[in-house]
């Protein structure tokens, strides 16, 4: 799987050089110098749990919500590469940690500390909850739910791990329609990605909002898709939102 991701990682960042120079959009200098504030912890990554239209909700009017557990009463296998109407992104959410935290690792400005110190430390136990701040919610494996205003939690973890900065991430996954009528023609992912930095104190250092398009398309008729297709999708607006992140700081490759 991490080779996997590394690939994918690499042919995004391709991409994204090219369009960008292209376009003129290239940031022409990475003004954040990042090394007063390594090492850095991650230490939430969470996201919505239900894929929906760009624009609309679980309350919404075009809500014909099939989940994992109604696909599995009908015999229904994503090997068999069913076709749905909202997708779940209780894995997809897990291989989003693991592309950021993919190139937090291998940019030489963040030290990024090792997951498993984070998440089983004293302080990271205590603090926060395994309940959803919004309904529907889901945290990558092993994440709890913490508030990135609690200074008594930064100020903890500082002491305990010896990190000198803290990230908050939150991913909204959707999808929209790219041509077509209605909910039939072709549809792309998109990716909003809201990264909060702390320093130990607590303190906001940073707070950025990335939204990102996947640039290829799948079809779509009367709203269902094939769930695969569109998890790829995701997984290339995920890496370019990751990317354009990491891509703000001085030192980075």
């Amino acid at each position: 799987m991490a080779m996997k991701i590394k690939k994918m990682l690499l042919c995004i960042t391709a991409a994204s050089l090219l369009l960008l120079s292209a376009c003129g959009g290239f940031p022409r200098a990475r003004t954040r110098d990042f090394s007063a504030h390594a090492p850095l912890a991650l230490v939430t990554v969470v996201s919505n749990q239900d894929i929906y239209w760009y624009g609309e909700n679980a309350f919404g009017s075009n809500n014909p919500l099939v989940t994992n557990i109604v696909r599995d009463q009908f015999g229904l296998r994503r090997a068999e590469r069913e076709t749905v109407r909202i997708s779940d992104a209780s894995e997809l959410i897990n291989e989003a940690e693991q592309m950021l935290r993919m190139v937090l690792s291998e940019s030489d400005v963040f030290r990024l500390v090792d997951r498993e110190l984070v998440i089983n430390s004293a302080s990271y136990i205590a603090a926060g909850s395994d309940t959803p701040r919004r309904a529907r919610q889901i945290a990558a494996q092993g994440y709890r739910f913490i508030d990135h205003n609690d200074r008594q939690f930064a100020a903890r973890l500082s002491q305990e791990l010896g990190v000198n900065s803290l990230l908050f991430v939150t991913f909204d996954f959707n999808k929209e329609m790219a041509s077509g009528f209605g909910k039939t023609g072709t549809c792309r992912a998109r990716v909003r990605m809201e990264t909060v930095l702390v320093d130990s104190s607590g303190r906001r250092l940073f707070r950025d909002e990335f939204n990102t398009i996947s640039s290829d398309r799948i079809s779509v008729r009367n709203g269902t898709y094939y769930h695969d297709e569109m998890i790829d999708l995701l997984r290339e607006a995920i890496g370019e939102a990751c990317l354009r992140f990491i891509w703000q700081f001085s030192g980075t490759r």
